[in-house]
């Protein structure tokens, strides 16, 4: 679908959703919200996550981190944070989650480090439990 389709089919005004898109309207009405995830045939919920997801990619790909990628210790990264995620409670969106696995990933592959940096891993989630 086209985005003149979705500002169509949403009965939104012309450049709406290009916009959004493009961050000049960056706090839209939650009316216009709820037309746009009608259309899509997505909750609010769904409709936000993309544009997180959306953003932690961008963020990836922009970054051009000048590291080889590690497969192992990547999947390391994944299982201590589902260690600690289960340790503090938290059940966050697939956004987050990503983010914050990156971060324990990166943070090892910055220190030359073979392993995931067990302390590192815990702290970082224990503040990201704080803010909720």
């Amino acid at each position: 679908m086209s985005v003149s389709s979705l500002e169509r089919n949403a009965k939104l005004r012309p450049g709406t959703v290009t916009n959004i898109i493009h961050k000049r309207l960056t706090n839209p009405k939650i009316e216009i919200l709820v037309q746009i995830a009608e259309v899509l045939d997505c909750s609010l919920y769904d409709l936000i996550n993309i544009k997180q997801k959306q953003s932690f990619i961008r963020k990836m790909h922009e970054s051009s981190l000048p590291y080889s990628w590690d497969a192992n210790l990547y999947l390391s990264a994944v299982t201590l944070a589902e260690k600690y995620f289960t340790k503090y409670g938290l059940k966050t969106s697939l956004g987050p989650s990503l983010e914050i696995i990156f971060e324990i990933y990166i943070y090892s592959v910055k220190n030359n480090q073979s392993q995931i940096d067990d302390n590192f891993a815990d702290w970082i989630i224990e503040k990201y439990s704080k803010t909720l």
